[in-house]
């Protein structure tokens, strides 16, 4: 069973690195496609995040997909998705498990504009 209303998303991997002098560097990226649904962040919604989130976040992004590492346990992977061509940060948020639907169970993720 899907999320209702989810749509198609690019998700891309690239990964992280270090040069010789000592600057991050990023290969790839891989790619794939997940079932979410990503809607726009709320004031009320930005309030509640902490703090440190809060700077550059977009979206809130719902999916059954589990995109494992993104970089909170490691520094070996950045993700991105994909919205309307532009891509955004991820950043784990939680897990949501839901027993009066069914096991719908899905994570949450919240997007972030890329800052050079």
């Amino acid at each position: 069973m899907s999320i209702p209303f989810s749509s198609a998303y690019t998700v891309r991997t690239y990964t992280v690195g270090y040069g010789s002098d000592g600057r991050v560097t990023e290969t790839g990226p891989t790619t794939q496609t997940i079932q979410a649904v990503v809607t726009p962040l709320d004031e009320r919604t930005l309030e509640r995040l902490p703090e440190g989130m809060r700077v550059g976040a977009k979206y809130r992004i719902r999916t059954q997909t589990d995109l494992g590492d993104l970089g909170d346990r490691s520094e070996t992977g950045s993700k991105r998705i994909v919205v309307d061509s532009r891509e955004y940060q991820l950043d784990v948020w939680g897990r949501w498990d839901q027993t009066s639907f069914g096991g719908l169970n899905h994570h949450k993720y919240l997007a972030r504009e890329i800052r050079s």
